[in-house]
């Protein structure tokens, strides 16, 4: 849970935090750099001990950097929007990797991050690298690979391996919505409208993002709407 002091630095982008003399916080490699709230709100954070916290609070800046995207998912017809990947968002890579670099456990900003590349960007290659940052730093996280495989074979086309390597994820507590809301899309282009009401189902009874669970409102009552013109005579 993010305090509220740490909700008043977000706000405050790092500008009422005092200097440090002396103290130089860890930073990701160069190519991974980006603004994120001042090195005078890092050193403060890092020299109290509270990367975990400073995570927290790059986590919420991500959320808000993307939001605009993650409203864009559904077009009209209830299908998912492509995003044009020529520069949108430029720093989603470089503002999950340095969560990672805080805190190499906090495996759902890779993984929020990588899907928002893959699937709604068109930037797969990105977000390929930032998965295998991610395993680099957590070998054992069996998501890591189920997604790199995933994006891999959505890449070539073939929606059905995709979806069979992300399924194991779906019932994971650190799954992102996102996540579900992408496998729904994937299980109806492949015409399994059961399994993605499942999901719909799913993202409302987990996430308490609002515009998540419109979204499954929205994909539930356009399933509906399918199923009950399909049965008419």
């Amino acid at each position: 849970m993010i305090s509220a002091v740490a909700l008043v630095l977000i706000a405050a982008g790092g500008a009422f935090l005092p200097r440090l003399p002396g103290f130089v916080p860890p930073r990701p490699p160069p190519r991974f750099e980006t603004a994120r709230g001042g090195a005078c709100e890092e050193a403060l954070f890092l020299s109290l001990g509270l990367r975990r916290l400073l995570a927290d609070v790059w986590m919420v800046r991500l959320l808000l950097y993307y939001g605009a995207a993650e409203e864009a998912m559904t077009n009209s017809a209830g299908e998912q929007a492509e995003i044009s990947g020529s520069g949108g968002y430029p720093e989603i890579a470089a503002r999950a990797a340095g969560i990672l670099a805080l805190d190499p456990s906090f495996s759902y900003a890779v993984l929020y991050a990588s899907g928002a590349l893959a699937f709604n960007l068109g930037r797969p290659g990105e977000a390929i690298e930032l998965l295998r940052r991610g395993l680099a730093a957590d070998p054992g996280n069996w998501r890591y690979r189920a997604y790199i495989g995933a994006i891999g074979l959505e890449k070539n086309g073939d929606r059905q391996g995709a979806v069979d390597l992300l399924e194991p994820a779906l019932d994971a507590p650190d799954c992102p919505a996102m996540i579900k809301s992408i496998a729904a899309f994937l299980y109806i282009k492949l015409g399994e409208n059961a399994k993605a009401a499942a999901l719909y189902r799913k993202i409302l009874e987990d996430s308490r993002d609002p515009g998540y669970q419109a979204m499954a409102r929205r994909g539930l009552a356009r399933l509906f709407r399918a199923a009950r013109s399909h049965h008419q005579p």
